[in-house]
């Protein structure tokens, strides 16, 4: 999946205006994270298999690839968060995804 259908994606969430299904968002979202990791840092360029491990270095580093901006370690324990405690997630954060997938193109056009 590429950044555009994933941002096609969360649009498309954002504009049913409902909360969505933790599992749901956390697919999206690590499908975000293992488009822009490998953009972000190297090592991740050949990976084959995700694991919990490899996603919270990716998502470290895309952190840091946006010049620490947090976000993505806020919505990546929010999501979790809501996964493991079977609670949806509301429309608040998945704009929050959507904006984060703004920066993370800008940034991208920018290079």
């Amino acid at each position: 999946m590429n950044l555009l259908d994933i941002k096609g994606k969360v649009d498309k969430w954002i504009s049913e205006n409902v909360e969505r299904r933790a599992d749901e968002i956390y697919e999206m979202f690590v499908e975000f994270v293992k488009t822009i990791a490998p953009i972000a840092d190297n090592r991740f360029r050949k990976v084959n298999k995700w694991n919990i491990e490899l996603l919270d270095e990716a998502i470290d580093s895309i952190c840091d690839y946006l010049n620490g901006n947090s976000t993505v370690i806020v919505l990546w324990d929010e999501i979790w968060d809501a996964r493991v405690e079977g609670r949806s997630i509301g429309i608040d954060k998945i704009r929050m995804f959507f904006e984060l997938i703004n920066k993370v193109e800008k940034k991208v056009v920018r290079e």
